[in-house]
């Protein structure tokens, strides 16, 4: 990372990620302790949680189990999370499953939000998700191994 090798501490630091099951990592106990684990700098007042999970449709769950949400919600929630964190690389596996398209809008442009302060990596089979967001892919093929 900048020329210098990272510890795995340091790149844990310094990267986001929201996997292509989300499941896998969404462990609080409620949905607004999920938001709030990732902020940067600790845990903000509940306004700006409340506020943030508002922006995602999640405002009213906040007290419910991430688990118990629906496959969207919890995309939602774990990109949420991870847009928040104070991080130079957010890496997205799929991160438009489970989106509908008025959240996949609301999904991208948080992408491109990020990707003014940070670098943001993506890898999807989403071609709308592709049209919204990224200014440089790289398409893999059979041919490409």
């Amino acid at each position: 990372f900048g020329g210098r090798e990272l510890s795995a501490g340091q790149k844990l630091k310094k990267t986001a990620l929201v996997m292509q099951n989300v499941d896998r990592q969404l462990v609080m106990p409620t949905v607004l302790d999920e938001l709030a684990e990732a902020w940067p700098g600790g845990r903000p007042d509940l306004k700006k949680l409340s506020a943030e999970l508002s922006a995602w449709g999640l405002g009213q769950l906040a007290g419910r189990h991430p688990q118990s949400l629906s496959g969207g919600e919890k995309q939602r929630l774990a990109l949420a999370a991870a847009l928040n964190k104070k991080s130079e690389l957010l890496v997205l596996d799929e991160p438009a499953s489970g989106l509908d398209g008025r959240n996949l809008a609301l999904a991208a442009r948080a992408f491109n939000q990020a990707a003014t302060h940070k670098a943001v990596l993506m890898i999807t089979h989403d071609l709308d998700l592709l049209a919204l967001t990224s200014p440089h892919e790289v398409k893999l093929t059979k041919t490409n191994f």
